[in-house]
């Protein structure tokens, strides 16, 4: 039940160390380094997505792209009374 929860924080710091090894913090840190790390850090973690995807059959790769792209098909005004 927590496995999601746990995963995501795993992966979050680990991209967050990926992009403090790859900008330098020890060293003169600059705005731009920062930046193009996060840039890369993010590609390169699309690029892990994309290739298990690729490998993963084709159910499962339907369900966890419709699962990314999201979908507005069960939402409803009455739902979100605070919003009317």
């Amino acid at each position: 039940m927590l496995s999601l929860p746990v995963g995501a924080f795993i992966g979050a710091s680990l991209s967050v160390l990926l992009v403090v090894v790859l900008s330098g913090i020890g060293r003169t840190s600059q705005v731009e380094r920062m930046l193009l790390s996060g840039v890369a850090t993010s590609f390169l973690f699309g690029a892990l997505t994309s290739l298990l995807l690729y490998f993963s059959s084709p159910q499962a790769a339907a369900s966890v792209l419709f699962w990314s792209l999201g979908s507005f098909a069960k939402a409803s005004w009455p739902s979100y009374g605070s919003l009317q």
